[in-house]
């Protein structure tokens, strides 16, 4: 805001004379660092505050280059304007389809200007379009992939030759469409046999692990086309790639293997074969670390993925193959030392939602302990939340133990304890706590069940009546 009231001051100034347009650069990249200083800018979570900034800046220099008042000594200074306003949006990552409409509008100005100047200025470049690329993915709109392959052309009719960011930016948007349940992962594939054939052909772009990570991404992410053969294909098929050229680009890192590991344990198949068989490809992913094959081993993520599709698929060894995973997980960021790897809240909550689905009460509580004991040594990242306590409840709710009713209204009162005493607001409980204790008290067979149930649900009704929403 200062840099702009000193350019306002330098405009009266200079009101006889243009005015390098250069100098317009400095408040427009100003505006595009808010994302760095959090601390400042903390309340304003989306941003669009200093997007909508930086579009007034670019408006207003435009006009100004229109009338005559404007000159640029260096012909790339206003594709860099547009650039610090794409860069921004690709850094605004819950903009969704906001950030993406306004990268679009702003594309359709630089063309306009371009034109208009007869290619003097607002050349976009291939930094313009991998930037709004990352934005359209980021989006996750149900047009994305179509922005997105509309994007390839535009670079074509702008003699901007695509890159391999830019092929991943199109194959990332049809793997983020639909998020929960990816619709197109066969359009992904297609541009990744594009890239090979465009590969094969001249070497200009590469088929590189990023690539082949992204599109595993989007099978993995479909409830109807995921399938392990499908896959392990695209796995296969890159490894053999790295076989046969040695190239840095092709080696197998920790995000394909992770990709691969998620999708094939969400993938449908009987008796749980999925799942083992990637736990075989963790095990592969562990020792190619050890062995220094690839640079980095599995993070946190690809243990914690594999166990929520544990946590999916019911498996009768579910709880026993969960329990070892996990277990395995703190061995490892121990042995190596390695805090990144530590179990944080989402994985040990993920653990206790699969023992809660045989009523394993015992080694649930179990494992809480580890969980509090973690978090009170001054691991802020292992501290149990509402829904890990719901999740121990309902261990004891389906446990089958005379003691559950009792010990499910301990949990909930320790809830409420924190919330009011201590202010924890994190762990206020809301309807499926109280729904949980009161199905705990309904399955015992003490004979005072039903009015432990029935005062349970009276400090639930209590609650709402004063006010308490949950």
């Amino acid at each position: 805001m200062k840099a702009e009231r000193l350019i306002k001051q330098l405009e009266i100034e200079q009101a006889d004379q243009p005015i390098d347009g250069s100098i317009y650069l400095k408040p427009i990249w100003a505006w595009s660092q808010v994302l760095n200083w959090p601390a400042v800018y903390k309340q304003q979570n989306e941003y669009f505050f200093a997007a909508n900034a930086i579009d007034d800046l670019i408006k207003t220099t435009m006009e100004r280059y229109e009338k005559g008042l404007v000159y640029f000594s260096w012909r790339g200074a206003v594709t860099k304007m547009y650039n610090f306003a794409f860069r921004l949006n690709s850094k605004i990552f819950k903009g969704g389809n906001r950030a993406m409409t306004q990268s679009l509008k702003l594309l359709d100005q630089m063309e306009h200007w371009h034109r208009k100047s007869e290619g003097a200025i607002a050349q976009p470049d291939a930094f313009t379009f991998g930037l709004i690329m990352k934005t359209i993915s980021n989006a996750g709109a149900k047009s994305s992939a179509n922005h997105a392959e509309a994007m390839l052309k535009r670079m074509e009719r702008s003699g901007v030759r695509p890159n391999e960011k830019h092929y991943l930016g199109v194959i990332r948007s049809y793997s983020r469409v639909g998020q929960m349940d990816v619709s197109e992962p066969r359009k992904a594939e297609v541009i990744l046999q594009h890239v090979k054939e465009l590969y094969l052909k001249n070497k200009s772009v590469k088929p590189t692990t990023a690539i082949y990570s992204a599109c595993i991404s989007a099978y993995g992410g479909s409830k109807k086309h995921n399938s392990v053969s499908k896959v392990m294909e695209l796995f296969e098929e890159l490894q053999e790639l790295y076989k046969e050229t040695g190239d840095e680009d092709f080696r197998p890192d920790s995000m394909l293997y992770g990709e691969v590991i998620d999708a094939i344990s969400k993938a449908a198949s009987k008796n749980g074969d999925s799942i083992h068989l990637a736990i075989q490809l963790l095990d592969k992913m562990e020792k190619s670390f050890d062995l220094g094959e690839v640079e980095t081993g599995p993070n946190r993520y690809a243990y914690t993925n594999l166990l929520h599709s544990i946590s999916k698929s019911r498996l009768p060894d579910g709880a026993m193959i969960a329990e070892e995973l996990m277990q395995r997980l703190d061995d490892r960021s121990k042995l190596l030392e390695d805090e990144s790897l530590r179990p944080d809240a989402h994985a040990y909550t993920t653990l206790l939602q699969i023992f809660s689905q045989n009523g394993h009460s015992e080694r649930a509580q179990n494992w809480f302990k580890i969980m509090e004991q973690q978090y009170q040594g001054g691991d802020f990242k292992s501290k149990p939340n509402k829904v890990t306590y719901t999740a121990l409840i309902n261990c004891w709710r389906n446990s089958g133990r005379a003691e559950a009713g009792v010990i499910s209204e301990q949990i909930l009162s320790m809830m409420e304890r924190k919330y009011k005493e201590e202010g924890d607001w994190g762990l206020k409980p809301d309807a499926y706590a109280f729904a949980a204790v009161i199905d705990a008290w309904a399955r015992t067979k003490m004979p005072n069940k039903s009015v432990r149930a029935w005062q349970i649900y009276q400090r639930m009704k209590e609650q709402y009546k004063n006010g308490d929403m949950e």
